[in-house]
Order: C-alpha cells, then sequence, then structure tokens
C-alpha cells in the first residue's frame, strides 16, 4: 500500500492519557485526508496488525481501518514504530542549519519542529547551532561548524558525529570515526568533538561513561564526571584526565549547554572557532629578502598546511598594513596570480590558511614581494592550465550515502583529459561525463584530475562517506 501520510508536528512527549504507564512516550503522526488506518499502521509500525492499539490513544470518528480518515494529528506509541520510522525534532536552532534527508545530496535549510528519521543529515555553519530531541526524551546540541547522522534506535549509536562538536545531556549514544560513546548512569553529561586529525576528545562533566575506540574489539575505558580522554584514530582511548575547575565546567555541571554561550558577530565567531581549532598560522618570516610574487604559489605550497580549503591573501604599501591595497580569497587548488593586481613596486604580503570549514587563522608575518613591470612578466599562459571542469556530484567537498555503488558526475570542456584516481572518464559531445564508483566502508577520497592540450593538471578532491 502507498505511503500516504507525512510526518508534520514534533516528535516528543504527550501527556499521559488515564490509565497509560507513566513511562509511555509518543510520536506524532499528521494524517492527510484519504489517508485511512490500515494505510498509517502498514507505513509506521512494526507490527501493522496491530493497527487496533492505536484506538487507545485516539479519538478517532471510526473504528473500521479501511475508512478514509479526516485530516488529523495522531498520537502513536514509540514502542510500536519502526526503528526505520523513530523521528528526532530539531527543537531549536540559531542562525544557519541545514538538513540533508537521507539518500538525498541536497542540502536544504532547517525548519524549528522539523522531524528528523533516521539517517538524516544536519549541519551548523559558523555561529550557528542546533537543539535536537529524541522520541526517548534525551536532548542534544549540535555546536557550530559540526555535521551529524541522525540514528535514533539504532544498533551502535543514536547520532553518529562527522565533525565539529556535540553535547549530549542523556542516555544518547554518539559514534565518531575514532571513538563511541556511552552513557553509563542516567546522570551522564558530555560532550564529544573531532580534531583535525579525526581524533576524537571526550569530556564527561556529570555522571560515567564508557568510551571506545572505533575499531572492532575495542576494550574501551569508563570515564566518570569531571574528567576527558582522547580517542586517536584506530587506537584505544587514553588514561583519563582531571578536567579543569572552570567557570565553564561548572556551567556543564550545572547543566548549562551550548545554547547558554552567548554568539558573537558571524565574523568574530569564525576566528575564535579556528583559534579553537587550531588553524596553523603560517610561519613566514621577515628575512629581509624581496620576494617575487609570481612565486607566491609556490612559497604557499612550500608551507604545506593541510587540511587546507584556501589562501587569504593581504598586500599593503606600509609594513603595519594601515592602507590594505588588496584583501582576497584563493581556493587552495587553484593559481594565484597577483602581478596584475597593484602597481609594479615593493610591497608587504601576509597570509592566512583557512580549514575545511571556512574558518580562518591568524596572518603570517609579512614579507617584501615586488611586482614586475609588465614587460617583465613571463609568459604567463605557458605554465597556466586552459580549461574548465565542474564537479556536479559530489557538490560538496564531502558527500554521505549508505550505497556502495556511487556515480561522479560533472562537465568539462571537450578538450580536457579527465580521470578520477587514475582511471579515464569519457564525455558526451557537451562535456558532461559521469563514473560509478564501488565504495569501501568509511571514508573514500577521489582524485579528479583534468590534463589540458598541453598537459598541465587541475586536481579536485571529493571525499564519500559510505555507511552500510
Amino acid at each position: 500500500m502507498r505511503r500516504l501520510l507525512a510526518l508534520a508536528l514534533a516528535a516528543g512527549l504527550a501527556a499521559p492519557l488515564s490509565g497509560e504507564a507513566p513511562e509511555q512516550r509518543f510520536q506524532t503522526v499528521a494524517v492527510k485526508p484519504g489517508d485511512t488506518l490500515w494505510g498509517i499502521a502498514h507505513a509506521y509500525l512494526k507490527d501493522p496488525t496491530r493497527w487496533n492499539e492505536l484506538l487507545e490513544y485516539n479519538r478517532l470518528p471510526t473504528s473500521d481501518p479501511t475508512v478514509t480518515l479526516p485530516g488529523m494529528v495522531l498520537k502513536v506509541p514509540v514502542t510500536l514504530i519502526k526503528d526505520s520510522m523513530l523521528a528526532a525534532t530539531l527543537v531549536a536552532l540559531i542562525n544557519e542549519v541545514v538538513a540533508r534527508k537521507r539518500e538525498t545530496p541536497e542540502w536544504k535549510p532547517a525548519a524549528l519542529d522539523m522531524l528528523l528519521l533516521k539517517d538524516d543529515a544536519l549541519r551548523t555553519m559558523t555561529s550557528s547551532r542546533a537543539r535536537v530531541a529524541f522520541v526517548t526524551g534525551e536532548i542534544l546540541n549540535l555546536d557550530e561548524n559540526s555535521m551529524a547522522i541522525l540514528k535514533p534506535r539504532s544498533k551502535d549509536a543514536d547520532l553518529e558525529l562527522l565533525r565539529g562538536e556535540v553535547h549530549s545531556a542523556g542516555p544518547s549514544r554518539v559514534i565518531t570515526s575514532s571513538a563511541l560513546i556511552t552513557p553509563k548512569a542516567g546522570n551522564t553529561r558530555f560532550s564529544a568533538s573531532i580534531r583535525d586529525d579525526l581524533s576524537t576528545v571526550v569530556q564527561v562533566y556529570t555522571g560515567l561513561a564508557e568510551v571506545k575506540g572505533a575499531t572492532k574489539g575495542s576494550k574501551g575505558i569508563e570515564v566518570k564526571g569531571g574528567y576527558s580522554t582522547e580517542v586517536p584514530v584506530d587506537s584505544e582511548p587514553l588514561e583519563p584526565v582531571k578536567l579543569p575547575d572552570t567557570a565553564l565546567f561548572q556551567a556543564r555541571i550545572l547543566g548549562g549547554d551550548v545554547f547558554d554561550k552567548k554568539l558573537e558577530e558571524p565574523g568574530a565567531a569564525a576566528k575564535k572557532a579556528a583559534a579553537a581549532r587550531g588553524v596553523p598560522t603560517p610561519k613566514w618570516t621577515r628575512d629581509g629578502i624581496v620576494h617575487d610574487i609570481t612565486k607566491i604559489g609556490a612559497d604557499l605550497k612550500a608551507l604545506n598546511i593541510e587540511p587546507l580549503s584556501a589562501w587569504s591573501i593581504q598586500i599593503s604599501k606600509d609594513e603595519d598594513f594601515a592602507r590594505i591595497m588588496v584583501d582576497r580569497i584563493f581556493e587552495a587548488d587553484l593559481p594565484i596570480d597577483l602581478t596584475r593586481a597593484v602597481a609594479p613596486g615593493v610591497y608587504w604580503v601576509r597570509v592566512a590558511a583557512r580549514d575545511l570549514f571556512g574558518a580562518q587563522g591568524r596572518f603570517s608575518q609579512a614579507r617584501t614581494y615586488s611586482v614586475p613591470e609588465p614587460s617583465q612578466l613571463p609568459n604567463v599562459d605557458e605554465d597556466r592550465f586552459h580549461g574548465h571542469v565542474e564537479i556536479v556530484r559530489p557538490e560538496e567537498m564531502e558527500d554521505y550515502t549508505r550505497v556502495p555503488k556511487y556515480r561522479i558526475m560533472g562537465r568539462a570542456d571537450k578538450d580536457l583529459t579527465l580521470t578520477v584516481n587514475g582511471r579515464r572518464m569519457r564525455m558526451d559531445e557537451d562535456g558532461n561525463f559521469s563514473l560509478d564508483v564501488l565504495l569501501k566502508e568509511g571514508s573514500n577520497r577521489f582524485k579528479i584530475q583534468a590534463l589540458d592540450t598541453h598537459g598541465r593538471a587541475r586536481e579536485l578532491i571529493r571525499s564519500i562517506y559510505y555507511e552500510p
């Protein structure tokens, strides 16, 4: 029977009716005109033959399961609902929060009270936060610049944190690329954050949590309130250390969460987030040498800063940058040409790195660079990649899927030669290309390389996370 209804209201707690068990919890379901009780049972219940139990909690105009119902809201006991149809609710959000439904690559703006089913994704941007309530009552708070996959009532965890930081109050289990955190006491409050090297830092404020490595067979350790541990990738958790007795720690003990923190302007928050995550500061020194600005791309590449999404470059005529003449951002994988940004002469130049979240670190010390006269410039066309290549899917630097077969898609100029991890890609007459790849469990990295007619290359990196 085709599914005729959609979840519409927040999945939360309903006040117990007379005679109900006090622990009974409900998920609300919106019924569209024309839907039947039998159809609802097949769409949402583990056992559709138990449709008559819904009569105990809802006043319906008929007890005939084949008769269409008017538009209304039904209460469905959580214990009856299929695991795949259990929902979490976005109960609070601040600023820019986006959501992605399972099996779809598109991110859309999240809305207050929207329902998130198993394997739906939630993402917070800079200066943004989200609070999720599960039907079982627990609360999870997603800090800024974070991404998570919702997994209510799944076997291993209730939420998978892919990046950023999450704060938990309740029995929710959190899994990351390197750790699994399971509360062991009813009053457990903890946070989990992922570092750039994919290690996980777990801080337990109250109660008790079991922390294991994500590798199969990890023994794990118990971390009590007031202690923290770190879990490196493919390793066991480190010995717990005591958390410093700060004002923030005391607030966590009293139940303060990420929403209690004062939000700053997006620019200030980005700098603060960058400092907290430790975006590297480029190690330039004032060496007294006047460098050639045509070589700045090679100078930046030699810094070996990873992970990196872009460079922020400022040019000034004075050493203290009181008069900034150029303030631009360049993608990390594109050539940097500043030869025509300012008039010929000698200038002070400083750079800052931007990580994959778009957060910017501190600027380096300034160096002097010379901008040559146009007549002195080499023929840059001889060294510059010529052509256009665009990746349509995955649209962003990373994607998530539960299907082992994935189609990479894009468009490019017809005269380019394209490969994916060394495998040749063919284009149609309009320059469209696609390639089906088989994914291994976990993160899969793909290098898309385009060569122009002179053998000059451009590389684009995409990551696809596959979970069976």
